[in-house]
């Protein structure tokens, strides 16, 4: 069976590819600089494509190449994200399939996040660094004191993979979780303290000092965090967004940290990004990550969308993968599949 290795990123994993892969592929490489005309005879032979960006293209513009893909039976993304894919752009009998792994990385770093924003240790390092001991030290005034995670309420929009992993940390550090999720639950599942829908999500908003977005980009979710919900949260809250920029409308987070309606924000992804550009834009290698000046408030911590990066988890991702193809090599179904030619055909590794 054919399998075409479509950008940077599958060609750079290639030996890590191979070295889980139990079944046998004929793999061929393409990139931008192969030129659009290789492209178009890859994904014409190929039974199976990785897909990731690749320079200016993004997945959907490398399937766009070449429509006469009759032999294709899986996409694979490196990626969990999706929401640029229609079920239209693949032949009948074609699955989409996401990539994981990266679930224990980024609770992680959801947890390190929560605990930066309440202990301030780069605050406090960046101190003694000049010296500058905190106010107390020599018994002129009570000595700062910093915050806790401990018995405060985390709030998850969304609970897949990622929210399930972020809960049992926030657990450990004795804190009452909640959250809200598209797909109703017979039962609240361990350890949150409950767990509804969107008919909730305005309780989840009044309850939660922390709201971590952990949910797909869709046209349910696209700009529904706007200022109104904003006004709905406390006003000492803190939002996190590990799911996609777009989930916020962009101007309104700017305001509400501005104005101080929330009280700070954790931002790891964006609305701007090297090589993206926005509808009439031009191209830019290194833009701001948004058109706001979030780099000049004080009340925001800001990442570059790398809250996945770990190499345990580029392990992971190409392990899943590999497992993927050997499951298409047998003439089974992939265990992260989420989409087919006709329509979404279940969310095993989404967040909801």
């Amino acid at each position: 069976m054919k399998l075409a290795l479509m950008g940077e990123a599958g060609i750079a994993n290639r030996s890590r590819l191979e070295r889980h892969l139990a079944s046998n592929w004929d793999i061929d490489e393409w990139a931008p600089n192969h030129g659009d005309g290789k492209a178009r005879a890859l994904l014409a032979g190929a039974d199976a494509i990785i897909c990731a960006r690749a320079g200016k293209y993004r997945p959907g513009e490398i399937l766009r190449l070449n429509s006469d893909t009759k032999n294709l039976k899986l996409v694979q993304l490196t990626s969990v994200g999706y929401d640029w894919l229609t079920p239209g752009m693949f032949p009948k009998g074609c699955v989409l399939a996401n990539g994981t792994g990266h679930e224990a990385p980024m609770a992680e770093f959801a947890l390190a996040a929560l605990l930066e924003w309440e202990i301030k240790l780069s605050k406090y390092d960046a101190g003694l660094r000049q010296p500058k001991w905190p106010r107390g030290m020599g018994g002129e005034a009570p000595l700062e004191t910093h915050g806790a995670v401990h018995g405060k309420t985390l709030g998850l929009l969304g609970f897949g993979n990622i929210s399930r992993a972020i809960a049992r940390r926030a657990h450990a550090f004795e804190m009452r979780v909640i959250g809200v999720a598209r797909t109703p639950r017979d039962k609240t599942p361990a350890p949150l303290d409950w767990l509804g829908t969107m008919k909730d999500f305005g309780r989840l908003l009044a309850e939660s000092d922390y709201l971590i977005l952990a949910c797909d980009l869709n046209d349910e979710t696209r700009g529904l965090i706007d200022m109104n919900v904003f006004r709905k949260m406390k006003d000492s809250a803190v939002i996190m967004n590990l799911a996609r920029g777009e989930v916020i409308e962009e101007k309104a987070l700017y305001d509400a940290l501005k104005e101080k309606v929330i009280a700070g924000g954790i931002i790891d992804t964006w609305y701007d990004y090297p090589m993206r550009p926005r509808p009439g834009g031009t191209l830019d290698m290194n833009p701001r990550p948004s058109i706001y000046p979030f780099h000049e408030l004080g009340n925001i911590i800001m990442t570059p969308h790398f809250s996945a990066l770990t190499e345990g988890a580029d392990d992971r991702r190409w392990q899943n993968i590999a497992r993927n193809l050997d499951l298409v090599a047998r003439g089974e179904r992939p265990t992260t599949a989420v989409m087919d030619g006709t329509r979404e055909i279940g969310r095993p590794s989404k967040n909801g």
